[in-house]
């Protein structure tokens, strides 16, 4: 057993790095599933990142819930694990909420906190900024449509088909077209 217990602590990070990339890969793929065919598509996280959120929340948990011997644990490693439990359920609402459905006339948003729906020729402008493609309505409101979701060449496609292309910045052009080929911004 002890034998067993050394080779783990020698290939660990290994074992985490194969697991994080198999992980990875399949969500991944994930992003990439085409429409079945009718209905609109609906853009939504990878149920993996869900997972990972829900799966890191229990995790810290029972790390929390363990008992310490005394005077061996810093209260700094209580609230650092406290933050990541909160994260990781951060993250399971996040991708448990977060839906957008791409129809003809409109985009249809919910997010944690807001929903609505704007139509194609409403949108005033278009950026890319950390992992999002951030959509400002005349209005002024501002929606944020996550990279790491399904069906984000639909999207992409949506936006090239209902605006302009004089009215989308030449860099956002550029990430609109080469998401639409399949092309999908690094989230990783």
């Amino acid at each position: 057993m002890e034998q067993l217990i050394d080779w783990l602590q020698d290939w660990k990070y290994f074992i985490i790095a194969f697991v994080t990339a198999l992980l990875a890969g399949w969500a991944e793929r994930r992003r990439t599933i085409s429409i079945k065919s009718g209905g609109s598509p609906v853009m939504s996280p990878p149920r993996i990142y869900a997972a990972i959120g829900a799966i890191c929340s229990i995790v810290f948990i029972v790390i929390l819930s363990l008992p310490a011997k005394e005077g061996t644990d810093p209260a700094w490693t209580y609230v650092l694990f406290i933050t990541f439990v909160v994260l990781g359920f951060a993250l399971f609402v996040e991708c448990a909420v977060t839906r957008h459905v791409i129809r003809p006339e409109a985009l249809e948003y919910r997010l944690p906190e807001k929903r609505g729906r704007i139509a194609w020729r409403d949108i005033s402008s278009v950026d890319y900024a950390f992992q999002h493609f951030w959509i400002t309505g005349m209005d002024g409101r501002r929606i944020r449509v996550y990279a790491g979701l399904n069906h984000l060449p639909e999207f992409a496609r949506a936006v090239l088909d209902h605006r302009p292309k004089s009215a989308l910045k030449p860099d956002i052009l550029k990430k609109l077209e080469q998401t639409a080929q399949g092309n999908l911004p690094n989230v990783y």
